[in-house]
């Protein structure tokens, strides 16, 4: 589930400086990066550019992506595209 300043969005307007949460039901750790690409490289190591500390402040960011990582098994992927 995405937050932006406490409240779930899906889509529409986010302001430059808002906060962005993230929460999954289940195990494992939500793992994104702010650029587009997968945090999860071909073999399933942890990306570089991956992160998962949370709250995450938006500036000029455009494109997320999220994976569930649960032991040695990614979860799933989520896409979000912020204006």
């Amino acid at each position: 589930m995405l937050n932006i300043n406490g409240s779930y969005q899906h889509g529409g307007y986010v302001p430059d400086g808002a906060s962005l949460t993230m929460t999954k039901t289940g195990d494992g750790t939500i793992h994104y990066t702010s650029d587009g690409s997968d945090p999860c490289l071909q073999g399933g190591a942890i990306s570089g550019s991956a992160s998962f500390s949370l709250p995450f402040i938006l500036g000029d960011t455009k494109q997320m992506k999220a994976r569930v990582l649960n032991s040695d098994e990614w979860i799933y992927i989520a896409k979000f595209i912020l204006r």
